[in-house]
């Protein structure tokens, strides 16, 4: 079937019709191309705008972020990429919570771990009296607990600004207290004796102390930040003053310890405790002062007292000579609790007899491996460390003054950060002291600690030496009651067989076991208790009788 071409009529200008082709396919299919189009340039869709802002910004307080006249204020915003436009004050709080949040973490792990640190010096003390353990432990962790509504509104909004500043300022001032007044001032009180003075004047600045603080407390004003954290907006006047009243109470207590060091410093009685000489201590000591040291096996073992008169004596004629042992003072103390049993007359011939240089030679301490005598890091490092101050570090009293002393110089420096406000805000300098003394106040503590377990180590060790020298003794006693029973019940034997008729044979056998006992104790017995030349006379028994006992104590026989 083909279509036949067919003409349509066109109008003309005349009237006339004219025909137009018909339009004839060529073939029935025809094969349709797609159509691409190129991707749109940058040309096309544009990617800056440009916004025009015509608006009005109410500032409610003005001078909480701007310190310029109002009549000279002049704004200045920071557009940022998305849009957004943020002001100077902004910027500058954006920076200060980096350095808040960093300084709370800095804190908050110093806190912790002096917690941890105070509650295990309760768990190994070993006292009557922990009251100055208890209070660094509860200011540690009124510290700790103290910071964390703060750390919360860094993550959160939820947060109570007004008691987050609240209990901050609680937890700030009563840790500086307790640590001030209940820790170093305690030592202070007792290291002058109890003295009246001081206890009159850590009660005024204690009382003032926390005046302020109470004021402090009643004129917090807790705000959000632009930034979302939580602020004070008050003017801490009363905080100023409590760092003030800080600054006067560091350097009272620094003076206290400094006197109580110049008042001691010929008197070892006085002075407060000193490190005793461990086996890691055996390699630090020069050779020419051997002669003048005493180890823990001595301190045990002796018990002649002249002996540590001699000691104190030497240590005395070279007072530029660093201490490394405890002070005759400590042995002494050690020596009273062993002071009634005295070692056998043999031990003791050795004891003298023996060269005053031997006598410091290395010992073992302990039923364990032998200790390494290698010196260690410290060893090492205190050579290059001057004399004096190693036996400042040594000692215990001069180890708490420098510590009053380094409180007292960091006070100094908080209340001139304070006024000048340029170097740190205020907040972070009043947390550089509270650190400080934190710091300062553990690890002083931590040395009483470690000097109670030493102390309990010769204590204990010198109560199982007078357990063993009380069971030699009985031992004895008894070995030599029944030598003395075996002499007489031969001596009786013999003379029954030689004169059974005698009325006096019994009381011949304990005389002559009474003699020969008695000749047998002159050797053992210590010359303060050998007997009187009134028993080398001719003895008769009497009814009386008794037998001689190992102690060499006076019986009926002797006023015969």
């Amino acid at each position: 079937m083909t279509l036949a071409a067919a003409t349509i009529p066109t109008p003309t200008s005349a009237g006339q019709r004219e025909s137009l082709p018909a339009v004839t396919p060529s073939s029935p299919y025809q094969h349709v191309l797609p159509r691409i189009t190129n991707a749109p340039s940058t040309d096309d869709y544009p990617i800056q705008v440009a916004v025009a802002l015509t608006t009005t910004i109410v500032i409610p307080d003005y001078p909480l972020y701007y310190d310029s006249p109002i009549f000279q204020f002049s704004p200045d915003y920071q557009a940022l990429p998305d849009g957004s436009l943020i002001a100077a004050p902004f910027r500058l709080e954006l920076q200060q919570d980096s350095g808040i949040l960093l300084l709370v973490g800095v804190l908050m792990t110093i806190f912790l771990r002096n917690a941890f640190v105070s509650g295990n010096y309760l768990r190994r003390i070993k006292v009557q009296r922990t009251l100055i353990f208890r209070m660094l432990f509860v200011s540690q962790v009124v510290a700790f607990v103290g910071l964390v509504p703060k750390t919360l509104s860094f993550l959160t909004p939820h947060v109570n600004c007004q008691g987050a500043e609240i209990g901050i300022a609680i937890a700030s001032t009563s840790s500086i207290i307790f640590i001030m007044t209940g820790v170093l001032g305690y030592k202070a009180y007792k290291c002058l004796a109890n003295s009246n003075f001081v206890l009159v004047t850590l009660a005024i600045l204690t009382i003032g102390a926390i005046s302020t603080s109470l004021a402090d407390y009643i004129t917090v004003r807790g705000a959000r930040r632009l930034t979302g954290s939580c602020g004070r907006v008050d003017n801490l006047r009363w905080m100023r003053i409590f760092i003030i009243l800080q600054l006067a109470q560091s350097f009272f207590l620094c003076c206290c310890f400094l006197f109580a060091v110049w008042k001691s410093r010929r008197s070892p009685v006085a002075r407060d405790r000193i490190s005793v000489r461990l086996s890691m201590d055996f390699g630090e000591c020069a050779p020419s002062e051997k002669s003048h040291l005493l180890d823990r096996w001595e301190i045990i073992t002796r018990s002649d007292p002249e002996e540590v008169v001699v000691s104190h004596e030497s240590h005395q004629q070279n007072p530029g000579s660093v201490v490394h042992s405890e002070t005759p003072t400590r042995q002494s103390s050690v020596r009273e609790a062993s002071a009634s049993h005295s070692l056998p007359s043999s031990r003791l011939r050795l004891r003298r007899t023996t060269q005053v240089g031997d006598g410091n030679a290395a010992r073992p301490l302990s039923s364990g491996p032998a200790a390494s005598l290698a010196p260690s890091t410290f060893s090492r490092i205190s050579h290059y460390m001057p004399r004096l101050f190693r036996a400042v570090m040594k000692d215990e009293l001069c180890y708490t003054a420098m510590i009053t002393v380094f409180c007292a110089i960091v006070a100094i420096i908080a209340v001139v950060g304070v006024t000048s406000e340029r170097l740190l805000w205020f907040m972070g300098w009043a947390c550089l002291y509270w650190a400080a003394t934190s710091i300062f106040a553990t690890h002083s503590l931590g040395r009483a600690v470690s000097r109670h377990e030493r102390e309990n180590i010769l204590q204990t060790a010198a109560l199982y030496t007078r357990r063993w020298e009380n069971e030699r003794a009985r031992t004895t006693r008894t070995s030599r009651n029944m030598a003395s029973s075996n002499s007489i019940r031969s001596s009786a034997n013999g003379t029954s067989n030689a004169d059974s008729e005698n009325p006096f044979d019994d009381a011949q056998a304990i005389h002559s076991a009474y003699r020969h006992s008695l000749l047998s104790s002159l050797d053992t017995a210590s010359p303060s208790r050998l007997p009187s030349s009134r028993s080398s006379l001719i003895l008769y028994p009497t009814p009386t009788l008794q037998f001689p006992v190992a102690s060499g104590r006076r019986t009926s026989l002797d006023s015969t």
